[in-house]
């Protein structure tokens, strides 16, 4: 393609692009809308942008890189809209600026080459990955550039590199790397080393097949320049190299076995580094060990058991300080200053979702059949409950050494607690508060509850034969007086009876979260629960924010911890979180609406006292009639309020008809506000404040049930409910769908009236689904389906053969779902609530409609059959089986090829209804009937787990 600049649209764009830079939001809004719209309308824009970017030598370099910034956006994201012509054409252009005599262009040049690959793909521009390896023969600044590209193509798509069908270039790439792991220049060491860093995880056959010179030329000595990689003057080398091992570690260890012991002694020197960033990344590699413990062990074993005793585990305790410049930028005494926009978290509501659905927030990615994994307490994220986002070489050495306490488990103690005696003994309170995060640190091998690590060896009791010492001593931290702490008195608790520093008040909240199963489990026997919960709560009412974040923290995992133990204690509990409430800045406040929700969870309907409900309620409500239209904290005061509702029950009825009010004006006020907004083509208000109103009001719903109505009726939340199901935003739809299903439920008479303008949308919502294929919805909408059938179901209970007329569009949009791919026979994770709701939802719909499903059983019944048997025994699942119990009866021919499936289904019941139990008891019968003299050859069929559980659960056989 040929092309030439047109002068004056040239200097336009170059005039846009220069003034954009401009320091004025307003300005800088108005030429980046002008430039937008000449991406839209001129078909050349991206190449005036190409132009400037790569020939601009006369330009200054800002505006080239914001040049070459706005040709990445354009091409990420209007790339198929651009002409074949000016897509081949960048391609050509771009290359030469790999070679740019400034860094900047060269990495602006390797972005834009990267996003231009990444959404054309190696197969379509060949030449690409030939030129940049050719650049590696070439001057300084093309090797620079070129590795700059390589370097982001590897990390956006390391897969594409060992790809058969262009050649598998990796072949060539991995030897032309490892040379430069010697190059006289550091950055070309670096990136080099990065670069092949990126193929670690995925060890393809061009690694395996150079790994020898890849790891040697990692850690051997250089032939003629001494020191080997590992021991690279620059930091930024040592860096790379033990990101390397750890990713080494974390894909195939058996590859490092031959360096096993130099690699150990590596690492255990540069936990002596007095560069942070390299001790960090040694800490690191101690971590992702650990995460393979028995090799942990034989690697790490000898370290620990050196004589004398090596500095391993003094360093990793010393690198768990904080740094100067830490405690200086530590603030102590800060309640009354104002948070800054800044300090406050983002505030995300995921919505209520209904039926089987209902706290299922599963991450997008999440797939396959694998197990949900272990949950990982917030409290065990020292650094995020504190708000420190960055990550640190304190941090990381605290997670290395709480990774190797899970990989050794009791026998880690000895190692370990002679050097916090020496810290906790320290006239140097940074030592003291490493000891005691250190403490926490190391909790999962000291649990005595916990089972021991598998071939670690032993200390007796773990550290349950340390705890009397340690727990009182925690207490006093927090400036508690027990008698009983002079039994277990120690030198240094005169010095730590009532410290000062508020970091050390922080880090003592923390660790006693860390042993809270420990010390519940003690009740009643030893009552450490009385007085560590006193003490928590009293740095409740810390002067300062962090101690302030850290108690509040611990005090939900103590609480949740507790359970029923904390009921005696809800007077003084409610009471001192009030007092927090009025103290509080914005920030901290949410933690405190987050310790609220912990506590009625946790004690339930031992809420309901007047006295208590009357302290609890009366802030909350004031809070929430004060709160301002734009103010996002009133989001988690509402979830608040949603669980105290809950635990409430009908008490909640005194205070509802404001809250219910004061919701949905909130709801109308951003409907009103989100139609100006695009009728002005403004920015729309925030979802949440529709949204988190709805759940509140599904909320206050489901804890005062049928009662709720005459509160209803004064509103006209009918006609806001038909407004959130129809939105454009599918949280706003989700939520909708939440309360619906709540109504149906409890206020069916209230809402049936409206049924046919609410039940108009989720038609739509499921046919999109089919349209588009159900694997291929995002996560929203999902959520959408879920409410939509979940709240169907219910309605289907009440309306009966109302809903006759419908049944073939409903059966219909509901095939998609129940008939979803399977993997194996398996369904992913990610749909099995949803598929859970629409199982029971056609069961309910059978109740009052088998005749109308007749047409449509042969589609669904199968799968269906299999999901029922799914379900946890519970009304839900009893009325999707009294579904199916209609539709055996009216349709017995249709269904009788699912024997096999509906006796497997029958057998999970342990204790059906004894309604049910008589109906399953007669389609059993029929069943054997049926079969007449087949019969204990079909039975023997069946495989052993059904016959159990069918004797069992019903004497059948």
């Amino acid at each position: 393609m040929s092309w030439q600049p047109n002068p004056a649209t040239y200097q336009e764009i170059l005039r846009l692009l220069s003034q954009s830079q401009v320091g004025v939001n307003v300005i800088q809004k108005s030429l980046h809308q002008q430039l937008d719209a000449l991406a839209k309308t001129q078909a050349d824009f991206c190449l005036y942008l190409c132009e400037i970017l790569v020939k601009g030598q006369s330009v200054d370099s800002d505006v080239r890189q914001v040049a070459g910034l706005d040709l990445k956006n354009v091409v990420h994201d209007r790339i198929t809209q651009l002409h074949p012509d000016v897509v081949n054409y960048i391609k050509q252009a771009i290359l030469p600026a790999v070679g740019d005599e400034l860094r900047d262009i060269r990495s602006t040049a390797g972005t834009v080459i990267a996003t231009v690959a990444g959404a054309v793909g190696f197969a379509r521009w060949p030449e690409l990955l030939t030129f940049l390896m050719g650049c590696l023969n070439s001057n300084k600044n093309f090797i620079e550039g070129a590795f700059n590209a390589l370097l982001k193509l590897a990390e956006n798509n390391p897969q594409s590199f060992d790809d058969a069908s262009i050649g598998s270039p990796l072949n060539a790439l991995i030897p032309k790397l490892i040379p430069f792991f010697s190059h006289e220049d550091p950055i070309f060491r670096e990136y080099s080393i990065t670069i092949a860093k990126q193929f670690l995880l995925l060890l393809p056959n061009a690694l395996l097949v150079n790994f020898p010179a890849y790891i040697n030329a990692l850690l051997l000595p250089r032939a003629g320049a001494g020191a080997s990689c590992a021991m690279d003057p620059s930091v930024d080398v040592r860096r790379r190299v033990l990101q390397s091992l750890t990713l080494m570690v974390v894909s195939k260890p058996d590859l490092l076995a031959p360096f096993y012991t130099q690699v150990i002694g590596y690492i255990a020197l540069m936990l002596r580094d007095a560069e942070e960033d390299v001790a960090m990344e040694a800490c690191e590699f101690i971590a992702a060990l650990s995460e393979k413990p028995e090799l942990c062990r034989q690697l790490i074993r000898p370290v620990l058991n050196q004589n004398p005793p090596s500095d391993f585990i003094p360093l990793i305790l010393k690198h768990m300080e904080y740094s100067a410049i830490d405690v200086t930028l530590m603030n102590e005494n800060d309640e009354h200053v104002q948070d800054r926009p800044t300090d406050l978290p983002p505030v995300i509501n995921e919505g209520h979702l209904g039926g089987a659905a209902a706290g299922q927030h599963l991450d997008d990615e999440a797939g396959g059949d694998e197990e949900d994994e272990e949950d990982e307490e917030d409290d065990d994220d020292e650094a995020e409950e504190q708000g420190e986002a960055e990550w640190t070489l304190r941090k990381s050495a605290g997670a290395a050494l709480d990774s190797l306490a899970s990989a050794f488990g009791a026998e880690l103690i000895p190692h370990v607690l002679p050097h916090l005696d020496a810290k906790l003994n320290s006239p140097e309170w940074p030592s003291r508060e490493a000891a005691i995060l250190a403490l926490g640190a190391i909790a999962k091998s000291m649990d005595p509850a916990a089972p021991p690590a598998a071939g670690a060896a032993g200390a007796a009791g773990g550290l349950d034969a340390f705890l009397p010492q340690i727990v009182p001593w925690l207490v006093v931290m927090l400036d508690i007086y027990m008698d009983v702490c002079v039994v277990y008195i120690v030198p240094w608790l005169v010095v730590m009876l009532s410290d000062p520093k508020a970091l050390i008040r922080s880090i003592t909240c923390w660790t006693i979260g860390r042993y809270a199963g420990w010390i519940v489990s003690r009740l009643p026997q030893e009552n450490h629960f009385q007085a560590v919960l006193g003490g928590v709560m009293q740095r409740i009412l810390d002067s300062t924010k962090k101690v302030q974040a850290a108690a509040c923290s611990t005090f939900s995992v103590l609480v949740e911890a507790a359970g029923v133990h904390a009921v005696p204690y809800l007077g003084p509990i409610i009471e001192n979180l009030n007092l927090a409430q009025q103290r509080y800045q914005q920030r901290n406040l949410i933690r405190i609406y987050d310790a609220l929700t912990a506590v009625v969870e946790v004690v339930g309907p031992a809420i309901r006292q007047p006295a208590l409900e009357q302290a609890l309620m009366t802030p909350l409500s004031a809070r929430l009639s004060a709160s301002k239209p734009d103010d996002r904290s009133v989001f988690p005061l509402m979830w608040a309020i949603n669980s105290v509702a809950q635990a409430m029950g009908p008490d909640f009825a005194p205070w509802a008809l404001p809250i219910i009010q004061h919701a949905l004006g909130m709801v109308q006020n951003t409907l009103a506000l989100k139609m100006v907004a695009k009728q002005a083509g403004a920015e729309i208000p925030d979802k949440d404040f529709i949204a988190s109103p709805l759940d509140l009001v599904a909320g206050i719903v489901e804890a005062l049930k049928e009662p709720c109505v005459p509160l209803l009726a004064q509103t006209n939340i009918m006609a806001l409910l038909q407004e959130a199901v129809k939105d454009d935003i599918p949280p706003i739809r989700q939520s909708g769908f939440g309360l619906l299903g709540d109504l149906a439920q409890y206020c069916y008479d209230f809402m049936a009236p409206h049924i046919g303008g609410l039940f108009q949308a989720p038609w739509r919502v499921q046919q999109r689904t089919q349209k588009r294929g159900m694997m291929k919805i995002g996560w929203s909408k999902k959520h959408v389906c879920n409410n939509a059938v979940w709240a169907l179901g219910h309605v289907a209970l009440k309306a009966r053969n109302q809903l006759a007329p419908a049944i073939p569009q409903i059966v219909e949009a509901l095939l998609p779902i129940i008939n979803v791919e399977r993997k194996d026979g398996k369904v992913p994770r990610q749909y099995r609530p949803l598929l859970q709701n629409a199982s029971i939802t056609l069961g309910a719909l059978a109740i009052g409609n088998a005749p109308e499903m007749g047409p449509s059983l042969t589609r669904f019944s199968r799968h269906w059959i299999g999901q029922l048997a799914t379900l946890h025994d519970d009304p839900e699942k009893a009325d999707a089986f009294r579904g199916l119990c209609a539709l055996i009866r009216t349709h017995p021919a249709a269904i009788f090829p699912e024997v096999p499936f509906i006796l497997a289904a029958i057998s999970t019941w342990a204790a059906p209804p004894e309604d049910l139990r008589a109906d399953l008891n007669t389609i059993l019968g029929g069943i054997k009937t049926q079969l007449g003299a087949q019969w204990p050859q079909f039975y023997g069929s069946l495989p052993q787990d059904v016959r159990d559980r069918l004797l069992k659960n019903f004497q059948y056989q």
